[in-house]
Parts: structure tokens; C-alpha cells; sequence
């Protein structure tokens, strides 16, 4: 049995539970829940966790979008270094209170309470009550949830604004904004685009979103990206984009690297 196939449904029960409305204001209910993910992360994701380290350098400049309580944003840290950087960009005030409480010793982090999309406006985070790190900007979820009015931002406009003038590698976790992230980026150069982008690929999720899921396809390809499918840490080209989006109900990691 796959650690995963206890993991999430135990992880919904302590999300509930922990992050109740009530139960969440009493000492130290925030520090285990974070202590309870985190744990599950790091042996579920142990493969993917070890793959990213091999791509990022000493000095690289790391968006984490859709950072959640900064699971991967201190690993990007840790390998990045004293003279890298690391952004994280989390809407949801719950999950941002915890990624800065997670990451303030990390010097090359900032943390920015915003979501990215492809308009700059406040809207409305339908938040998870079992899964906190299932946050929609679209009203999609089967399941009772905790509405939060959130910023947004274009990452062109955040990037403009902040002269960054590169950026190594991005993570993306948005659950079916992924396409509205991208399109946030149009107006920055192609050689300042990650070399590599690291994704959920859902199609429930973003048709959720009203979105064509192949269409996150055509926006990477014509910036030069391949794909491959990254599974438990093993890399497995991709040259059929359009047979994975007709799953509505998959979850595919995605690892995207610009080639020119």
C-alpha cells in the first residue's frame, strides 16, 4: 500500500479537525497542523522533493506560486542558499500566517499574501475545509468551504515592479489557475520565463476554472518548453499532451523545461 493511500484521507480527518474555525485560535493547534502536513509531505513527496534539488543551483531565483505553508518554499530555500531567492506568493490569510511563521529565519524568502492571475482585482478564495491546500479562485469544490476575499496580481506586473531579472525555476500549485498564472506572464521577455516550471496538471481543475485545460500546452510550447510526467521522482517524457487532458479526473505532475 502506497503511503499516500493512508496519508490523504488521515490528512483530511486532522485538516477538519485542526483547522476548525474554533479549534484553530487554541495554543498550538496552527504548529501541529503544520507539523502534521509537513510530515505527510515529506513522505509523500519524497521523490519529487529530491528531483527539484538536482535542478536548482546555489544563487537561483525561485517563485514558489501557490506556496501554502511554505512546504516547498523552505526546501527551494535550503537549496538556493544566502545569495539565492525565493518568492512565495500565498492568498489564503490562514496558510500565509503559517509560511511566514515557517520561513522568517530564511533570509532569501519573501513571502507576498497575493494570489497570480491574469487580472489585478480582489476575489474571492474558496478555501478547503479538508484540504487546505486545495484553494479555488473558482466555485467548484462538491465540498462545504470557508469563503476569504484575497488580493490578485499579474506576475508581469509584480515582476516589472520588482526588476527581477531572472527567474531560474517555479513551482505552481493553484488548483485550476495555472493558465490564468501564465497568461499573467505574457508581457515578460522570454528570457526572463523560468527555465523550469514544476505543475499539477488537473483537467477537472481548470474546466473548474472555465478553462481549456489543453490550452496550458500551447501557451509552454510556444515559449519552448518540453514536458515530462514526474512520478515518485522518475522523469517520463511526454508527446501526448492531448490523451492526459481527456482524464477529468487525474492529477499529473508536471515538469516543464524551456529548451531555447
Amino acid at each position: 500500500m502506497r503511503a499516500e493511500t493512508v496519508l490523504h484521507p488521515l490528512g483530511r480527518v486532522v485538516t477538519r479537525l485542526l483547522l476548525h474555525t474554533t479549534i484553530r485560535t487554541l495554543p498550538g493547534a496552527l504548529q501541529l497542523y503544520s507539523f502534521l502536513y509537513c510530515t505527510g509531505k515529506k513522505i509523500a513527496e519524497s521523490k519529487e522533493c529530491q528531483f527539484l534539488r538536482t535542478k536548482i543551483d546555489a544563487g537561483d531565483t525561485v517563485l514558489d506560486i501557490g506556496a501554502n505553508l511554505g512546504f516547498y518554499t523552505t526546501l527551494f530555500a535550503e537549496a538556493v542558499g544566502p545569495n539565492g531567492r525565493v518568492i512565495a506568493f500565498e492568498p489564503d490569510p490562514l496558510m500565509a500566517h503559517l509560511l511566514r511563521s515557517r520561513t522568517r529565519s530564511f533570509a532569501c524568502v519573501r513571502s507576498e499574501q497575493i494570489g497570480l492571475h491574469d487580472t489585478e482585482t480582489s476575489a474571492v478564495l474558496y478555501c478547503s475545509r479538508g484540504n487546505r491546500a486545495d484553494n479555488r479562485l473558482a466555485p467548484s469544490h462538491t465540498e462545504t468551504v470557508e469563503q476569504v476575499r484575497v488580493s490578485l496580481q499579474r506576475l508581469d506586473d509584480f515582476v516589472r515592479t520588482h526588476r527581477l531579472q531572472k527567474i531560474d525555476g517555479m513551482k505552481m500549485d493553484v488548483q485550476g489557475s495555472e493558465i490564468a498564472v501564465l497568461r499573467s506572464m505574457s508581457s515578460i521577455p522570454l528570457d526572463v520565463w523560468p527555465k523550469w516550471i514544476f505543475f499539477e496538471f488537473s483537467p477537472e481543475h481548470l474546466r473548474g476554472a472555465n478553462e481549456n485545460p489543453q490550452e496550458i500546452w500551447r501557451i509552454l510550447s510556444d515559449r519552448g518548453y518540453t514536458f515530462s510526467i514526474l512520478e515518485r521522482g522518475i522523469v517520463h517524457p511526454m508527446t501526448d499532451m492531448t490523451a492526459l487532458g481527456k482524464n477529468a479526473t487525474s492529477f499529473t505532475n508536471i515538469f516543464a523545461e524551456r529548451t531555447v
